[in-house]
């Protein structure tokens, strides 16, 4: 027998590696559509190399959870629970620092919306007796 979230929490787990790697592309898209960083002093290049090492490091870490959460869907993990955790946290941080147009904030919601169904299906899977 399956636990409640087993589904589910493949299904998000799919979804936040898409996530994951889509913002990765979208990332060095928008690097790529850059002229340069020309005129830019060096503090401001290296403010935007962590920025952007930071942006790598977490979407990859999107992509890791994801497929952590695909090989423990049918299991009691809390490793799920805490990525989840991680993972919502980063995507509501993203959300408050967001642009105050309306695309922005649309984005921003539907993008918050991944993390937490991750995090309610492994919370689920977790909280599940033995199947």
């Amino acid at each position: 027998m399956k636990r409640k979230g087993c589904f589910h929490l493949r299904i998000a787990s799919i979804l936040i590696i898409l996530q994951g790697i889509l913002s990765i592309v979208a990332i060095r898209f928008i690097l790529g559509a850059e002229e340069g960083f020309a005129g830019m002093n060096e503090a401001a290049l290296q403010s935007v190399l962590w920025g952007i090492t930071g942006l790598y490091v977490i979407y990859g870490l999107y992509i890791l959870a994801g497929l952590i959460g695909l090989a423990l869907s049918n299991k009691k993990s809390a490793v799920t629970v805490v990525l989840g955790f991680i993972m919502f946290v980063a995507q509501l941080v993203f959300f408050f620092k967001s642009g105050s147009g309306f695309a922005d904030i649309i984005i921003s919601i539907l993008l918050l919306v991944i993390p937490y169904y991750y995090l309610h299906n492994a919370v689920r899977n977790y909280r599940d007796k033995e199947a």
